[in-house]
């Protein structure tokens, strides 16, 4: 399939810039780069790259407005310098629609509303369309309390209608309802604004969500643009590109098709081609020789061992989908070296095929398109004689008949892989809505009406975005040319021609060939010769010039021609086979395959993506290059990756969001160089973090909420159960006043929102030499009541041994931040599960322990470590695996020579470090005192301790109020490594880091005092997402004075649920559908609606008013 590689120029053409003005877009592309609504950590950056050019006497306009747009975001420091600056610009320029906008906004935070409302009338005198301005103009007015005016302005962007302002007609529709509600005066004005909200539903049920508060500041005119790319200037024409490549040189026969690819994992790219024979290998050295005998047609390759060298079955080099007659295979490296096809993946007819990770598990699942449809192959991973394992997934959407060429992209940004099929004369969209469900957006993209020819079957398609917009543009070869469609919020737009000087193109392929940062063409004509037509493809009134590569197709093939190859016609690929990152053209025709290297003097750089808990090729992630003014947006499919710099020497910025949503980026990436870019494996969703003020600082407790987890499946047809309670432990040493306060922060660090309806603090007193603990665990119903437990005569296990026979009783004896790891972990695809693992703990040896155990009036066990939690796609990856299982710790008592279960499964510690209790008292053999503990689960734990007393310790309870509850964007903690090699990560409240997630979009709750809705449990809760922060205030006056020899630790209770964002978390993208007490499942099912009562309905509209905010930069100029 054909992919592009390259976003086209656009611009004005004139003169070279001098390297000044060079220096200044750059300047401004940086600024933009680091700009990122709602983020407080890279506006610094932003600023310090705009900064020289605003402090110049003659700065522009454009460019005081882009930093007063930088400062407006820093809500903490940054808007009297960009009130400063806005005064300025407005000085130069104001007329400036940019200068205006960012005026209203200032006099907006500024309190000066009137000031405010010139500014945004002036500006829709002159665009009356910006629905953006009318919503802040409505806002203003409602300050000023002119009620009516703003609802007029709501009413005015409904009038506007949907196409590109729908986010805004969503939003205005909102926020008229509860004006309404506010304002009416009877029934019938109540039922109006039922109507609004009913009406908002349905469009936020279908998708059309409010903009996020940080969008809204940016509008129609707010934004931060870098300068828009040069085209290449007028005047005497570039170097022929036949320059730029050596004479063809031969290197194998006719191929069919032919794939680039570092098949053995050498560092170099090899030349696979589809034959009559079978599948050959050859290089840029020559020697094809083949590897899998059979007539082939077309190939695939991928990485299925998810980059583990310890699994069964794995293999370094790549397998192959292999499909020839009709029939799919996938070949595999054996330890002999050769390659060996497996069995016919399915009984129906294939014609094409790909590999994609479709519901987001990690693994690479494999598409086909067959006579009948597309077919989904789900991967259940490897068995333990390494042995594939595939499963049909096929949703009813996939029969969309004969089906003949297939792509993938995430053309919506969902972060779901959509599809892209031929069948027949038509294309099929159909776009990922995670889970599995895939929906018909033909229609509404459109692409109903367009029709595609034998050209376009034959690979004559391609996505890549274009007009460097940031969206993926599609690109179509017909018998009749080449045509784009640029993508768009709603789709696809009609059909942009470009005219080239030669007809009847076949055998398409796109690359930046000279390295020039600009995207060429390179396709035969009807004659069978090689043509290339040097970038900007677009933006061109007179037909485009080409260079001759190849003198055609015109020779005899002879009898022993390929007849499936076709006499005037071939493949092409492009790619770096001699190392040089130079692009090197491989083309084949009757007469065979050869090879021309490259010889440009441009710079490129390489990119290897290399998976850890996604797949070993990244395959599905989506990739942004920004270097100087340019910016190129790459979908990883698995092929080699180039960048061409132009004059660059690097790239200065790569924002990478792989396949299951985490953001990373790199900095500064020098030409001439591959750059392996490896998957970050921290955490992407766990829990809420708890900070408290130890009187010097805010320190790490725990993550909390950790069993309330809503939508996570066990598997496909299995729910995890949520308890929406917590009791969590707070050290005496961890919370002291300051000023007559204990302070509390909850914070939301991962890719989660929390739904919080109750807190309250307890302040638990008790002698010094005891320990309490909260009765807590992640188990299944029943779930355990509240109780403190108190721990007064506590011994270590007299033995402890692992299962492979390693001796951990000193390991185990106290906690003291030592964990045992006695367990082999999966694949990352399977992160938090292992191998099956056990403890022999014997909890007496000596007749002196052996008496004190037998005289014990209980005996607990307290099991002190933390759990490296999993997710929905990992739970769903180990159910479809046969050989791989969820097996939480379980205890089992001596039977003769063996072991028998002593119940259900105990539980385990919510997320990190904690203590659980489990009573063995009953359990006790007194002739052999052991137990042992079996999971798979990868529980690290720091201490097996014995307690031996009748949890009958004196404890005093002061239960606290919040007095206050702040709620506020903070930003994100560091990460750090732990130096120790105990915990995968720490995180440093005194230190902030980038995002690398945006939050869920929906409705959270609004900034500021959020105290009135943790009272009380009543659905009446505060809703809160990545990066924001609950800051909570308990008076320390009303507590009573410590008796002598006795210590305070506290419980802080907490009510509510959390959900993250992993794709196959049930109702994951959104922050609704809003949970509820009482509730069986999640997503809620049954006839009740919630919110839906007057107060429920109330609640929702008075506090839930704050969009979600984008955090993660977009590289791509937004246009």
């Amino acid at each position: 399939m054909l992919v592009l590689l390259l976003a086209a120029a656009c611009g004005q053409e004139g003169a070279e810039p001098s390297r000044a003005q060079l220096d200044d877009s750059l300047a401004r592309a940086r600024a933009a780069a680091w700009f990122i609504p709602g983020q407080r950590q890279n506006l610094d950056e932003a600023w310090a790259a705009i900064a020289p050019l605003v402090q110049r006497g003659d700065a522009r306009a454009d460019d005081l407005v882009r930093a007063a747009v930088i400062d407006y975001h820093n809500v903490d420091g940054g808007r009297a310098r960009g009130s400063q600056l806005i005064t300025r610009a407005l000085s130069q320029a104001p007329d400036s629609l940019p200068v205006r906008w960012m005026a209203g906004n200032f006099a907006m935070s500024a309190f000066s509303f009137e000031d405010a409302v010139q500014h945004y009338r002036f500006l829709l005198q002159h665009d009356p369309g910006d629905a953006a301005a009318r919503l802040r103009l409505a806002e203003a007015l409602d300050y000023l309390g002119d009620m009516p005016g703003a609802m007029a302005q709501y009413q005015a962007v409904r009038a506007l209608g949907m196409g590109p302002n729908q986010r805004y007609f969503a939003q205005a529709t909102f926020k008229l309802q509860a004006a309404s509600y506010r304002s009416a005066k009877d029934d019938a004005g109540r039922q109006g604004a039922q109507a609004l909200l009913a009406e908002w539903r349905l469009l936020d049920e279908a998708g059309i969500k409010s903009p996020q508060e940080a969008s809204l500041w940016i509008g129609r005119y707010g934004d931060v643009r870098p300068d828009a790319p040069r085209a290449l200037s007028a005047g005497a024409p570039a170097p022929a590109l036949s320059d730029a490549f050596a004479p063809p040189a031969s290197i194998g026969g006719v191929a069919r098709q032919l794939l680039l690819r570092d098949v053995d994992a050498d560092g170099r790219v090899d030349v696979l081609l589809a034959t009559a024979e079978g599948v050959a290998l050859t290089s840029a050295d020559g020697g094809e020789r083949i590897l899998v005998p059979g007539a082939t047609d077309a190939l695939a390759a991928a990485d299925l061992d998810v980059g583990d060298p310890a699994l069964p079955g794995y293999s370094p080099s790549l397998e192959l989908l292999l499909i020839g007659d009709g029939v799919a295979r996938l070949a595999r490296r054996g330890d002999d070296g050769d390659w060996h096809p497996g069995a016919p993946l399915t009984d129906a007819n294939v014609r094409c095929g790909l590999f994609a990770d479709l519901d987001h598990d990690g693994g690479l699942d494999i598409v086909l398109g067959t006579d009948t449809g597309m077919l989904w192959l789900r991967n259940g991973g490897r068995s333990e004689d390494g042995q594939q394992l595939w499963a049909d997934a096929s949703p009813d959407s996939f029969a969309i008949g004969p089906c003949d060429l297939l792509a993938i992209e995430d053309l919506d940004d969902n972060q779901a892989i959509d599809l892209l099929a031929v069948t027949g004369d038509r294309l099929v969209a159909l776009a990922g809505m995670w889970g599995g469900v895939f929906e018909d957006r033909t229609q509404a993209w459109g692409l109903e009406q367009l029709r595609v020819d034998a050209v376009t079957r034959a690979g004559g398609l391609a996505l890549d975005d274009l007009d460097l917009d940031g969206r993926p543009d599609l690109a179509l070869v017909r018998a009749d040319g080449l045509s784009v469609h640029l993508g768009g919020d709603d789709g696809f737009s009609g059909p942009l021609a470009l005219a080239l000087d030669a007809e009847a193109l076949s055998d398409p392929a796109l690359a930046d060939l000279d390295a020039d940062g600009l995207l060429d063409l390179v396709a035969r004509d009807g004659d069978g010769v090689l043509h290339a037509w040097r970038g900007p493809l677009l933006t061109r009134d007179a037909p485009l010039p080409s260079t001759r590569l190849s003198a055609g197709a015109g020779a005899d093939p002879g009898a022993g021609a390929d007849p499936g190859a076709g006499a005037g016609a071939g493949p092409v690929a492009l790619a770096d086979l001699d190392g040089d990152l130079v692009l090197d053209i491989v083309a084949s025709d009757a007469g065979g395959t050869s090879w021309s290297a490259g010889r440009s003097s441009g710079r490129n750089l390489a990119l290897q993506l290399q998976g850890g808990k996604d797949n070993a090729l990244g395959i599905g992630a989506v990739i942004e290059v920004l270097s100087g003014a340019r910016t190129r947006r790459l979908f990883a499919t698995g092929q080699p990756l180039y960048v061409g710099l132009g004059p660059n020497a690097a790239a200065d910025v790569l924002l990478l969001r792989w396949p299951n949503g985490v953001y990373q980026g790199s900095f500064d990436l020098t030409a001439g160089q591959t750059h392996a870019v490896l998957q970050d494996e921290g955490l992407g969703g766990s829990c809420p973090f708890l900070y408290t003020w130890n009187g010097e600082t805010f320190t790490f407790i725990s993550d909390v909420l950790g069993t309330t987890p809503l939508g996570l499946p066990m598997g496909p047809d299995q729910m995890v159960p949520f308890d929406h309670d917590e009791w969590v432990l707070v050290r005496a040493d961890q919370l002291l006043p300051r000023d007559g306060a204990l302070e509390l922060v909850l914070t939301e660090e991962l890719r989660e929102v929390t739904y919080l309806d109750r807190v309250s603090l307890h302040a638990i007193d008790h002698p010094s030499e005891v320990e309490i603990q909260p009765n807590e665990a992640f188990n299944f119903p029943p779930f355990l009541p509240h109780h403190v437990h108190s721990l007064r005569d506590v011994h270590p296990p007299a033995r402890v041994l692992s299962g492979d026979g390693q001796d951990l009783t000193e390991l185990l004896s106290e906690v003291d931040g030592r964990h045992a790891r006695p367990f082999k972990h999966h694949a990352p695809r399977y992160r938090g599960l292992t191998e099956p693992w056990s403890l022999e703990i014997t909890l007496a040896q000596t007749d002196a322990e052996r008496a004190a155990l037998a005289a014990a009036p209980r005996v607990r066990l307290a099991l002190t470590g933390w759990l490296l939690w999993g997710d929905a796609s990992v739970n769903l990856s180990a159910a479809s695996h046969p050989e791989i299982a969820f097996e939480p710790p379980r205890l089992s008592l001596p039977d003769g020579d063996g072991w028998r279960a002593a119940g259900a499964p105990i539980g385990f510690v919510a997320g990190k470090t904690k203590t659980m209790l489990v009573d063995i008292t009953e359990l006790i053999d007194g002739d052999d005192p052991r137990l042992r503990l079996d999971t798979s689960l990868a529980m690290h734990y720091d201490a097996i301790r014995v307690v031996l007393d009748d949890d009958d310790a004196p404890l005093l309870q002061t239960d606290i109020e919040a007095a206050s509850a702040q709620l506020a964007f903070r930003g994100f903690s560091a990460r750090l490594l732990d130096p120790s090699g105990e915990h995968e990560e720490l995180f440093e409240w005194d230190a902030l880091t980038t995002p690398r997630w945006d939050q869920h979009p929906g409705r959270y709750t609004r900034y500021g005092d959020v105290l009135p809705l943790l009272a009380a449990i009543d659905d009446r809760y505060v809703i809160f997402g990545a990066g924001d922060a609950l800051s909570l205030s308990f008076p320390a006056a009303q507590l009573p004075p410590l008796p002598a020899g006795w210590t305070r630790d506290w419980l802080l209770f907490l009510d509510g649920w959390a959900k993250d964002r992993d794709p196959n978390t049930h109702a994951c993208r959104t922050v609704e559908p809003l949970p509820y007490h009482g509730m069986h499942g999640y997503p809620p099912a049954g006839a009740r609606v919630f919110p839906g009562t007057p107060d429920e309905l109330s609640w929702d509209a008075e506090w839930n008013t704050r969009a979600g905010a984008k955090l993660v930069p977009r590289l791509a100029a937004r246009r």
